[in-house]
């Protein structure tokens, strides 16, 4: 049970972007983003405006993860790791895995979403949902962690298949039920499509009474 104390270190972490998701002792946030210096701003926009090749930055959308064992101890709690998601897109959903080593994170329109690695902190997976924005209602990772769902608001349902430690999914990964890549390098940033859109099960679903927002549980549960 928490104390006083540190429910209000809890309070005083940098939430200002209600965008969150608990996975046992860890948090993940979403952060605004840092604007840069004024005099950096400036020279950035002056750049842009006459079009010179710069190597500075808009400024970017974060993930930061925490682990919150040490409130129970009245301490600060710990980093776990730290991704930038977009320069341009603010943070929409967040979610973990089941076993809590990965995280999901989808942008407001909804185009690329990127399952990121805590340990060792990487971009696994960059999910390919469309060209056109969307609007995510929900998106979950099966208990395996072989397959994320992804339901939209025109009510299609967006599957990936995905590898819990990363690297292109095949046949022996999804058909077998043996992890292939334990003993090989990992590939980093790796780009799905969905291996299927569903319409008919979503439009089944409505009929049935299924809330939008529950599609994707629906499917993992």
């Amino acid at each position: 049970m928490l104390c006083g104390e540190s429910l209000q270190r809890l309070s005083s972490l940098p939430l200002a972007d209600p965008v969150f998701a608990l996975s046992g002792r860890l948090l993940a946030y979403a952060s605004p983003p840092l604007e840069p210096a004024p005099l950096l701003q400036s020279a950035y926009h002056a750049l842009v405006s006459r079009s010179v090749p710069t190597r500075l930055s808009p400024p970017a959308y974060h993930v930061s993860v925490l682990d919150l064992t040490p409130l129970l101890s009245n301490a600060t709690p710990l980093s776990v790791a730290h991704f930038t998601t977009s320069h341009s897109q603010p943070i929409a959903h967040l979610a973990f895995s089941a076993d809590g080593r990965s995280l999901l994170s989808v942008p407001y329109n909804a185009q690329v979403a990127r399952i990121f690695s805590l340990q060792p902190p990487s971009r696994l997976y960059n999910l390919r949902r469309g060209r056109t924005p969307g609007i995510v209602h929900d998106v979950r990772f099966s208990t395996d962690g072989r397959w994320v769902a992804m339901g939209t608001r025109n009510r299609t349902l967006h599957l990936f298949p995905i590898n819990p430690l990363g690297g292109p999914p095949n046949v022996h990964s999804h058909l077998t039920g043996r992890v292939t890549n334990l003993y090989q390098p990992v590939s980093l940033s790796v780009s799905q499509f969905p291996f299927t859109i569903l319409n008919s099960f979503l439009a089944t679903s409505s009929r049935t009474g299924i809330p939008s927002d529950s599609i994707a549980s629906s499917v993992f549960c």
